[in-house]
């Protein structure tokens, strides 16, 4: 799979199994926002990451601040917020005030994991929990349609999209890749205090379900 994360002047790319996706970052919070690396606390650790994911090796290859603008790939537009995760079309008009958002994979081309976590900081905790409920049923109406397409520079991928579970206050819907030879990726989303924690995980282990781990242990971070 070709990963390409842009973060203004910050790029990596990593290759495995012939599927591309594009993350670029240009949005920007609403007044009172506070400076964005406050919630680099709330990220897991690559150890932690690494534990969650059964890997070794992963470490973190992008960091940014901003929210991901990529949502003119993705087909149908019901399903913008499981293709990406800290996706600005879904988070524009929610009430946001500050994002961290943060990739992780091994080193080199032939990666066996990836992870993304962001978390994302409302000015209310009612917000928080009102964005967790709408998006159940957009990731619902994402799960009707049963796939999308994402289009990128480098390739087009076709992705499976699973019904969503609420796996005990964690939204969560797994989303195979189409001919991507057991490529799956899990999403999960959780919401504490005025946070959310929105996670995207990948491997060639179509059991695993460590984005709900990762995104509870996120929210629990953030409850304290």
């Amino acid at each position: 799979m070709n990963v390409l994360l842009r973060a203004g002047a910050l790029v990596a790319v990593a290759a495995v199994a012939g599927c591309s996706v594009t993350v670029s970052g240009d949005g920007r919070p609403g007044e009172g926002a506070r400076e964005a690396v406050a919630l680099q606390s709330f990220l897991l650790s690559p150890a932690e990451i690494n534990a969650a994911m059964g890997a070794e090796g992963m470490v973190a290859a992008v960091t940014q601040s901003t929210l991901v603008e990529d949502g003119g790939r993705t087909n149908p537009t019901q399903c913008l917020s499981v293709s990406s995760v800290g996706q600005e079309h879904v988070y524009s008009d929610a009430g946001w005030t500050a994002v961290r958002v943060q990739s992780l994979r091994e080193e080199g081309a032939d990666f066996e994991h990836l992870v993304h976590q962001g978390v994302i900081e409302f000015s209310t905790q009612a917000q928080a929990a009102e964005f967790l409920t709408d998006s159940a049923g957009i990731w619902a109406a994402c799960a009707r349609a049963g796939r999308y397409a994402y289009r990128s520079p480098e390739a087009d991928a076709v992705w499976l999209v699973g019904s969503v579970d609420d796996e005990g206050s964690v939204l969560a819907l797994v989303t195979p890749q189409q001919l991507g030879e057991g490529w799956t990726c899990q999403r999960a989303l959780a919401a504490a205090v005025n946070v959310v924690a929105d996670v995207m995980t990948c491997s060639y282990d179509i059991e695993d379900r460590a984005a709900v781990t990762i995104a509870g242990q996120i929210a629990d971070r953030v409850a304290g």
